[in-house]
């Protein structure tokens, strides 16, 4: 395991390949995996790309190893079709497939709600691919299995297909896995190294880790009582309660996201603490327990994507007269900082550029928070923003290389220059700090 530490997720990915016995595979999403390894990927189709995909696509272009041009399936008026026109630059041979009257977020499931425009587009891009770069069939060992972090499950049979997590999209690839396993040895790949799960888990392992454990300590769970945490995510508040709270203590994670369900439950079994960590399916706007059910429950930036308001109505319900409610929203109202001594003029554009991931209607990103804590009616509450602060460390590389990527692609080409010489500067002297804002609220049920 120790050989393992300073793996990258592509390194991962490629283990993975080498293990199975494949040279070369169909990526859906994956770019990051096809621009450090080239060589591995015959086709490349990105769904609703995130803003790094220029990035990859130049490295890929460069390389010239795709049997065709990357496809990309984008959405309109979303959160990321903004993106779109930076990858369309990026690559003007590529080609591009709107999805008509989409706009997605982080959560939107978009295979199920678009199923047949996707199929419409992907199907005829692999089958192009397979023709121009055909590749031998495989045979997976086992059907599912894990190497270096990464796991699989294989479906079919035929050339290899890789299928990246998408987002947070509840189904995944599931709707069209039946199509494709029709034609090709599907392999769809997991774990705490890919997709949203990875920065979860990364973002876990950074300042944010703290911020969630200063709430659990608020939370004062009695010594053999129960808490919830609803939408769990990929299960770090739970598992952090295991471990912060009295061995008889019971944690019942809440998440309406089969796909996130599955991953939290395979990463608390792999730290050990599954069997204090109850996972169920449940919506945080209809909670499946009865009233006063709980001693203490909690809510980490799930309150940013439904509403606000009814999530904690319902959080009131099921605690006990006594028990504690915890809540942290992302801080989107709030800019973006860090400790670089920029020119006002480089910053005002980094700033500029940093975009939020937003809420959904009736959610909250906001200092609206406090408003809607007070009209729950707790005692005791504790209201402010906190900071999650980080540094350039290696368990944070990748959120690292995000920031500079982003921070440069808003400058001219002199003005990203300084920007970097004033990043490797504060970072060489220990100086270089970054901060997300949270806005927390902790209160007594009466």
């Amino acid at each position: 395991m120790d050989a393992e530490r300073d793996l990258t997720p592509a390194d991962r990915v490629v283990l993975l390949l080498r293990q199975l016995g494949i040279a070369r595979a169909h990526f859906l999403m994956g770019a990051d995996v096809a621009a450090a390894y080239p060589e591995t990927a015959a086709s490349l189709a990105l769904v609703v790309p995130d803003d790094l995909a220029p990035l990859h696509l130049r490295t890929l272009v460069a390389e010239l190893t795709l049997a065709v041009p990357p496809l990309v399936i984008h959405d309109e008026g979303g959160r990321f079709a903004s993106a779109v026109p930076a990858v369309l630059a990026a690559y003007p041979g590529l080609v591009a497939v709107p999805l008509r009257g989409y706009p997605a977020l982080l959560w939107s499931d978009i295979i199920a709600d678009r199923a047949e425009a996707v199929a419409a587009a992907l199907l005829p891009h692999l089958a192009e691919a397979a023709r121009r770069a055909p590749l031998p069939p495989v045979q997976p060992p086992a059907e599912e299995g894990e190497v270096a972090g990464i796991t699989y499950q294989a479906r079919g049979s035929g050339p290899p297909l890789l299928l990246f997590p998408l987002y947070l999209a509840p189904s995944q690839w599931e709707p069209l896995l039946p199509t494709l396993a029709e034609h090709y040895c599907t392999l769809t790949l997991g774990g705490p190294y890919l997709g949203l799960v990875k920065l979860l888990e990364l973002r876990a392992s950074g300042g944010y880790g703290p911020l969630v454990d200063a709430l659990i300590d608020a939370l004062a769970v009695p010594a053999g009582g129960t808490v919830l945490d609803v939408g769990c995510g990929s299960g770090v508040v739970a598992r952090r309660l295991a471990r912060r709270t009295d061995p008889a203590t019971r944690v019942v994670s809440v998440d309406i996201n089969a796909y996130l369900l599955r991953e939290a439950a395979a990463l608390a079994r792999r730290e050990g603490v599954a069997d204090r960590i109850t996972f169920r399916a449940g919506n945080t706007l209809a909670l499946p327990f009865p009233d006063a059910s709980f001693d203490a429950a909690i809510a980490c930036t799930v309150l940013e994507e439904l509403d606000a308001d009814r999530a904690l109505a319902e959080l009131a319900r099921v605690v006990r007269p006594g028990g504690r409610i915890a809540v942290a929203v992302r801080a989107d109202d709030l800019p973006h900082w860090d400790s670089l001594p920029l020119r006002p003029a480089v910053r005002a554009k980094v700033l500029a550029a940093m975009g939020t991931p937003g809420a959904s209607a009736g959610g909250c990103d906001d200092a609206s928070l406090y408003r809607r804590f007070r009209a729950l009616g707790l005692a005791d509450v504790a209201m402010g923003p906190r900071f999650a602060v980080d540094a350039p460390q290696p368990a944070l590389r990748e959120f690292f290389a995000g920031l500079a990527a982003g921070s440069v692609a808003a400058l001219d080409a002199a003005e990203g220059t300084e920007w970097q010489a004033v990043a490797a500067q504060a970072e060489a002297e220990g100086s270089y700090l970054w901060g997300m804002c949270y806005h927390c609220a902790v209160g007594t049920k009466p």
